[in-house]
């Protein structure tokens, strides 16, 4: 399940949003984002002045959420939904979007489900076993894709019951 300010829960206020305003821009989307003042954009910030710190909306959180949503087909350039973006907000159909979205955009960028399940296999079954961690996963297919953004793509990909994964960061099976 995922947690209350985790991506999952992020593209979904992102998508939201999109729906709420008008905007003509990404830049208008992410204003009317950080306008909102939603809890899952909040991070620790630090204030020189006190030596501390306090939570505040993160403009990079929102700008990196944007971009995914981007690349993963659910936004138009001008900030407005996409038919899949539309589609991911109608009722019981996000997790199927997305994790549609998240396969297809991999396999885009060469990255192919059947060799991330042999490397699973492969690396279960070995002597010692090897879990298969999104490190792991990542190193087994040449792809793309940068590491960060491959490993939150398989988180995304678990929390919309595309993947099977324990203790949470140990991949079982894709797609």
């Amino acid at each position: 399940m995922a947690s209350e300010k985790s991506l999952y829960r992020k593209i979904q206020e992102t998508l939201e949003t999109c729906k709420a305003v008008h905007v003509s821009s990404l830049q208008e989307l992410r204003e009317a984002i950080e306008s909102r003042q939603h809890h899952v954009f909040q991070t620790l910030q630090y204030d020189a002045n006190k030596d501390a710190y306090k939570p505040g909306i993160s403009s990079r959180v929102i700008r990196q959420t944007v971009q995914m949503c981007l690349l993963l087909g659910l936004i138009e350039r001008d900030g407005t939904l996409t038919a899949a973006g539309r589609d991911a907000l109608r009722k019981n159909r996000f997790d199927d979007v997305i994790g549609i979205a998240i396969l297809a955009f991999l396999k885009e960028q060469g990255v192919k489900t059947p060799t991330l399940n042999q490397t699973i296999a492969k690396g279960l079954e070995s002597r010692p076993p090897v879990l298969p961690t999104a490190a792991e996963l990542w190193r087994a297919v040449d792809n793309k894709v940068p590491r960060g953004r491959f490993t939150r793509l398989l988180t995304l990909l678990s929390h919309c019951g595309h993947a099977r994964a324990s203790q949470k960061k140990v991949y079982l099976q894709i797609g």
